[in-house]
């Protein structure tokens, strides 16, 4: 469905840590040249200058190329700049000279995505767990990648593993709930949502998910309620809010408060991604 598209990666572009090292007397002085130089690069990034941060990382990888973390952060700049072809030359560099080194994992199958490889980002992410099997991020970038595969059942197990590892991530709940709905198995996708939301009770996305599943079992109370939470909590004014006002119309509606649900339908069209939507909401209520 079109409204899963929109918000399926309401995650997908957290911020990436960016770390330094210190020079050691344990290392080969060319290491601690190219720390150096790393952290130079880290200095150039952490300022969005990328370019620089790039020829920064670049120069570090040619004094020592043998830290993952180099090629890492060199991925980290390229990805900034959109240059994701780049961004996964630079991460495979970085699995092959450090295969324990997680995250290099992670990003590589977050940047197969984005270039719409998603059979390449589930091998390197199952590649990833294989080899770092109590990494929880590569849990939940493969159950997201199943979701856009359409394999919700390999999600689910995934997911749930996730879970296990790290009971209190709200982003292993959403796509876990997503992956129940898509299933069309809304009933465990309120649980899923609902125990979102008690890990992190401010995150919005959890609320409308919790919301839509309601409105998807004709729960319209139940979903009205969520909803509205949803819309207390998502900052920004009206024209960010489109999906939520959206989903607050049907659930008005199925409640036969047709004033109130009109009201929510013109709210959700201050919003241009959601205005044809809502105007055919409102079509559909004009005698009512």
């Amino acid at each position: 469905m079109a409204f899963f598209k929109r918000i399926l990666f309401f995650g997908f572009f957290t911020l990436i840590s960016v770390t330094g090292f210190s020079q050691d007397s344990k290392n080969s002085e060319e290491e601690n040249q190219a720390n150096k130089i790393f952290n130079e690069g880290n200095s150039f990034l952490k300022k969005n200058q990328y370019t620089e941060a790039i020829a920064q990382y670049e120069s570090a990888i040619a004094t020592y190329g043998k830290a993952a973390r180099y090629y890492y952060n060199l991925a980290v700049a390229q990805r900034r700049l959109n240059e994701f072809e780049k961004a996964i030359s630079s991460l495979k560099k970085a699995v092959e000279v450090e295969p324990a080194f997680s995250q290099s994992y992670n990003l590589l199958g977050k940047s197969y995505e984005q270039v719409g490889k998603t059979a390449d980002a589930i091998a390197i992410y199952q590649k990833g767990i294989e080899t770092v099997p109590n990494e929880q991020d590569n849990y939940i970038s493969i159950g997201r990648a199943y979701i856009a595969a359409k394999k919700y059942n390999d999600a689910v197990k995934n997911l749930k593993k996730a879970i296990e590892l790290q009971p209190k991530d709200p982003f292993a709940y959403y796509y876990l709930g997503i992956a129940h709905s898509e299933n069309s198995n809304q009933d465990e996708a309120v649980v899923t949502f609902k125990k979102g939301t008690e890990v992190d009770p401010k995150n919005d996305e959890l609320f409308l998910r919790l919301g839509i599943s309601y409105n998807e079992l004709g729960k319209f109370e139940l979903a009205a309620e969520s909803i509205g939470k949803s819309i207390e909590l998502k900052k920004g004014s009206a024209n960010r809010k489109g999906a939520n006002y959206y989903e607050l119309g049907r659930s008005l509606k199925g409640l036969g408060k047709y004033t109130e649900a009109k009201a929510a339908f013109k709210n959700a069209k201050a919003d241009a991604a959601w205005s044809r939507n809502a105007d055919y909401q409102l079509d559909l209520l004009k005698n009512k």
